[in-house]
């Protein structure tokens, strides 16, 4: 629902804004254009997270434990176990 992070990747993903997820603009807050966003792919991110709020079957929890999260960007979409390309 909302998620509050430091981006240690910062040409890479933005800090969170208002609880939302940024993916793909550059540090000043300006979009990336086609051949920037492709140039992510295959990239590692490291997120640390500060707050996450989730919501799970109408109820709103909160995870406000420091968490890093490290992921792979890719230019594939994986939806239900099989692989979109």
């Amino acid at each position: 629902m909302e998620v509050y992070y430091q981006s240690m990747h910062p040409n890479v993903l933005q800090d969170s804004i208002a609880g939302n997820f940024i993916l793909g603009n550059h540090i000043d807050g300006l979009p990336l254009t086609n051949k920037q966003e492709y140039a992510l792919a295959n990239r590692i991110a490291t997120l640390k997270f500060s707050k996450i709020n989730l919501l799970q079957n109408g109820m709103i929890s909160t995870l406000s434990h420091p968490l890093t999260l490290t992921f792979l960007i890719t230019n594939q979409l994986v939806k239900g176990g099989g692989k979109i390309t």
